[in-house]
């Protein structure tokens, strides 16, 4: 008899545990620096606002990322956040970004069409090392509205019958006027990068007198290898492209215009040879993809702005 009620409670108490727990799926999309943007989808169970589960990022549905995420919902504040914690595989997914495991922090807003979950996101390397930025949208308007509109039964407070004279007075919902200019929206992207090759080049109007040139491989790291020219000079030859950032700062000539070449000195195991580069004139920005095959040159020139 014992071990009849014994079983009875524990199978009680698995319902009551199961009853708590409940699936969701979101889709969307994320967009990262340099202007990408690639399906991104949640896959998780929410327990009394404890979420865990996985994401995927991808292109089609044979090339696509896997990993693990945890994070937490907040249906008072209207908030999710959640972080990727492992990788589980990559199938054949690139980007020309350096994508590492996400970290986002997503509000639940009003749109045009209705409510959409949204904000910006981080990520980071195993190191801790900061990798591209962007954000993250989901559009499922009905799975947004259960998911924001549920109560997991570990947050609900057990129901006290009560005669109708002693029933509380509902308190009256606080009008919110949401503007548009008021609105938290995704982070600001970065432009889409110039594209040069042998054929095609590009031209700044330079504020500064100063060129800072980071550059580095934004896709697999294959073994490409190029030179860098200022006016015909070597400021970097022969150099392998690797995932970290490599930094010059150059002053300007005088030259009207100074003249950057790229040489592609060795295409690695994936042609052509590609090399990111981002060019800096004080607060402004300027993303640069150069490819070429081997031998080939991608010019940039730097026109000095006249003074106002």
């Amino acid at each position: 008899m014992f071990r009849l009620i014994a079983l009875v409670f524990c199978c009680i108490s698995c319902f009551a545990a199961a009853a708590q727990v409940k699936n969701y799926t979101l889709k969307g999309y994320m967009g990262v620096q340099g202007g990408e943007s690639f399906s991104y989808k949640l896959v998780f169970s929410d327990s009394a606002g404890n979420i865990k589960g996985y994401s995927l990022t991808y292109l089609t549905e044979t090339k696509d990322a896997k990993a693990w995420i945890t994070g937490r919902i907040d249906r008072e504040n209207k908030t999710l956040s959640f972080r990727e914690t492992s990788i589980v595989y990559n199938n054949g997914f690139e980007s020309n970004a350096i994508m590492c495991l996400v970290d986002a922090q997503l509000n639940y807003v009003p749109s045009n069409k209705g409510y959409v979950l949204e904000g910006p996101l981080t990520s980071k390397d195993l190191s801790n090392a900061d990798c591209s930025k962007g954000s993250i949208n989901f559009v499922n308007d009905d799975v947004l509205k259960e998911l924001f509109s549920a109560t997991p039964a570990a947050e609900a407070a057990p129901v006290v019958k009560q005669p109708v004279a002693q029933k509380a007075p509902e308190k009256k919902r606080s009008v919110i006027i949401v503007y548009d200019t008021a609105r938290r929206k995704p982070a600001v992207m970065a432009p889409v990068p110039d594209k040069i090759t042998s054929n095609v080049e590009k031209t700044y109007d330079w504020n500064t007198d100063t060129v800072v040139i980071d550059v580095w491989d934004g896709s697999n790291i294959d073994g490409d290898v190029i030179s860098i020219l200022y006016n015909n000079s070597r400021v970097l030859p022969h150099y392998r492209l690797k995932e970290e950032k490599k930094q010059l700062r150059i002053p300007l000539s005088g030259a009207n215009p100074d003249v950057i070449i790229i040489i592609a000195e060795e295409e690695g195991n994936e042609p052509p040879n590609t090399a990111n580069l981002l060019l800096t004139d004080g607060t402004k920005q300027y993303p640069v993809i150069a490819y070429n095959t081997r031998g080939k040159q991608s010019v940039i020139r730097i026109r000095k702005a006249p003074k106002k």
